[in-house]
């Protein structure tokens, strides 16, 4: 993301993740009878972070099942479900391994029944948490459904279908009609301005590149790669979507092809896409045969 651009919602939730250990441990100096208060920092930390990636991890997995119809709160909801036994497990294996092992040494009922009071105990405490960590996602959603609603001036037009139409310009005095905008640019932090030159998949994220200035959505690949079918380029790599004016030269191949940008970045091109890049862009600077 672009300096003095405000953080997303991951690592929004990161800082809430430790800031909620960070309180939590500062409200109990003492776990156990020989703890210190650095040893009470050190389990919230560790169960805070435990609780993160658990529910983070769940609502990462749903969102690649969820559709953009999908309610957010239904969403959040699932991941809180979800995540619910594997954050009691863990949290009641940790508070076992550090407070009573001897537990771990008795009959097989008396350890299912510390478990069964252990669920029942952290089920507040763990939609809480939840709430806390996926607020970050949800506010979002929210604003860029906002802005979907209400949104800002074009600032990228999408280019023609071909590269040999030609381009009228319209009369000065003429009024310029608004062209509506793909949902993955309405979502971009900070806006993208200029040319879209390249998306790359990251995680659950979409990196855009473009001449002006570029950015990142919490968006599926597979989704900003159908609505940036309305610019002339193409998908060559699974992680990987280019234009056309970026592409320099065609290096390598088959079986190791890759692209060189116009900035030179080097992008890789999977199989299923070398013939088509080929015959699009082998024209462009050497390749090695």
């Amino acid at each position: 993301m672009g300096k003095g651009s405000e953080p997303g919602p991951f690592m929004t939730s990161v800082i809430l993740a430790f800031a909620l250990a960070v309180t939590l441990a500062s409200h109990e100096a003492n776990i156990g009878p020989d703890w210190s208060v650095f040893g009470a920092y050190i389990y919230w930390i560790a169960r805070i972070g435990m609780a993160y990636l658990i529910v983070i991890g769940a609502y990462a997995a749903l969102g690649q099942i969820m559709t953009g119809r999908s309610s957010p709160l239904a969403h959040a909801g699932l991941a809180c479900a979800l995540a619910f036994p594997h954050f009691v497990m863990s949290v009641t294996t940790m508070d076992l391994l550090i407070g009573d092992l001897e537990l771990l040494r008795t009959e097989p009922n008396v350890l299912l029944n510390r478990i069964g009071i252990e669920a029942a105990s952290l089920i507040d405490n763990h939609i809480i948490i939840s709430a806390i960590l996926l607020a970050p996602y949800l506010l979002a959603l929210q604003a860029r459904n906002r802005t979907a609603v209400n949104p800002p001036p074009l600032r990228t037009q999408p280019v023609s279908t071909t590269s040999t139409e030609a381009v009228e310009t319209p009369d000065k005095g003429a009024p310029v009609e608004d062209v509506e905008l793909p949902g993955l640019l309405l979502a971009c932090q900070p806006p993208v301005r200029g040319d879209i030159l390249a998306a790359e998949a990251q995680e659950h994220y979409v990196k855009i590149k473009a001449t002006g200035q570029g950015g990142m959505a919490l968006y599926r690949f597979g989704d900003a790669v159908r609505e940036l079918g309305r610019y002339q380029g193409m998908q060559v790599h699974r992680s990987h979507w280019i234009s056309d004016e970026a592409v320099s030269a065609v290096v390598g191949k088959r079986g190791s092809l890759k692209i060189e940008l116009t900035d030179g970045e080097v992008i890789p091109v999977s199989r299923r896409y070398e013939l088509e890049v080929e015959a699009r862009y082998g024209g462009r600077g050497p390749r090695a045969l």
